[in-house]
Parts: structure tokens; C-alpha cells; sequence
């Protein structure tokens, strides 16, 4: 069948073409479901504990609204890595202030490569001259590049 330009995407589609609607309830690992998985909406915020460690491959990378301007976020796929506390096959999210930000761009991720994320905790800050001691949320990040 070949498209002219006055014929509908929409007859198109429902020809067998493409799927006129998308089919999320597929349960034999469809590529398409899949990748909808993956690219669609908004993945979950990962909300760490102390100790808490993700890894995952990397979809995305973007700004988003915080609190105090824009902060910077990675979107992970994580399939079941072991040590880490996450089931197989979810989408998630990491975001966190200018320390999580400093760690990140250190590791320079690419969508593609492997990410691996600590959360140490809160850590105590020494005080200085110009700033009393203060408490932070501290990371730890190591990358492997290509999936």
C-alpha cells in the first residue's frame, strides 16, 4: 500500500499499518509496549535511604523545576542489577541538589551507559570563615560506559 498525501494516517493505521491504538496489554514482550515502557510520561522519583544503591542504564538526561531553581535528572532503566535494592525491569528517575549535580556531571553519563548511584547519607560539612557547619546529602557514582 503506498501513503498519497490526501490519504488519513488514521485509515492507514487501521489497514495494518500501525496500530491505530496502543496496545499496553500485551503480554508476550512486544518490542512497541516496550519502548512506550520506556520513552512515555514520567518515571517514578527515586527516594533513597541511606546506603540505598541503584543501577541502571541510562534513557535520559534533562533539567526539570526544583525548589531552588532547576535541577538536573537522570532517567535509569533498571533490570534487576544485582546489589542493588530495585526489582527487574522499572524505570526510575534520580534527582538531587548541587552535590548530587557535581557527582553526576564528574561522570559525564550518555544515554547508553551504565550508571551506578550511592546515597551515603547526610554528611556534616566543616565549618568555615564564611559558612557555619552544615548538613548535605552526599552521593557516590561510578559509570560504565555502553550498555
Amino acid at each position: 500500500m503506498s501513503l498519497t498525501p490526501n490519504h488519513q494516517i488514521d485509515n492507514w493505521a487501521s489497514e495494518g499499518g500501525i496500530p491505530a491504538e496502543p496496545h499496553r496489554d500485551h503480554q508476550d514482550g512486544c518490542l512497541l509496549c516496550a519502548v512506550r515502557a520506556l520513552t512515555e510520561g514520567t518515571p517514578p522519583v527515586w527516594k533513597p535511604t541511606e546506603g540505598d544503591t541503584v543501577r541502571g542504564v541510562v534513557l535520559a538526561l534533562g533539567e526539570h523545576p526544583g525548589l531552588f531553581g532547576t535541577q538536573t535528572y537522570v532517567d535509569l532503566y533498571v533490570n534487576g542489577h544485582e546489589g542493588t535494592e530495585m526489582e527487574h525491569g522499572v524505570r526510575v528517575r534520580l534527582t538531587g541538589g548541587t552535590v548530587f549535580e557535581n557527582h553526576l556531571s564528574g561522570c559525564a553519563p550518555r544515554v547508553g551507559d551504565t550508571l551506578t548511584v550511592k546515597y551515603v547519607g547526610r554528611v556534616a560539612a566543616p565549618e568555615t570563615k564564611v559558612r557555619p557547619a552544615r548538613m548535605f546529602r552526599d552521593w557516590a557514582m561510578a559509570i560504565r560506559r555502553g550498555h
